[in-house]
């Protein structure tokens, strides 16, 4: 499937750590897209790939919504970085290759 990012809300991330939760977007996106899960949290100390990135102290919260009769139709997912003063809103879906 691919990934796609809609659209993203920044609050005092920097420009690299914008690149570097968005891939941890798309990958959580992707990961949890075939199980039934609806909303999970995640530490991103807890990412084995976070060691070598500089993240540890940002969460992410993680809901998917179903968005029947709207002009997307399927799975729409927003997420929510935190890390101390610092936020990151971002919106994604999948899409068929």
């Amino acid at each position: 499937m691919k990934r796609i990012i809609d659209d993203i809300e920044n609050d005092e991330c920097t420009k690299t750590e914008v690149e570097k939760l968005l891939d941890y977007f798309e990958i959580v996106m992707a990961s949890i897209a075939g199980t039934k899960a609806y909303k999970g949290c995640y530490n991103l100390a807890d990412f084995d790939i976070n060691k070598q990135c500089g993240l540890r102290n940002f969460s992410l919260v993680m809901e998917r919504l179903n968005l029947e009769g709207q002009t997307f139709v399927g799975q729409f997912w927003f997420g929510t970085f935190t890390s101390g003063e610092k936020k990151l809103k971002v919106s994604g879906h999948l899409e068929e290759c």
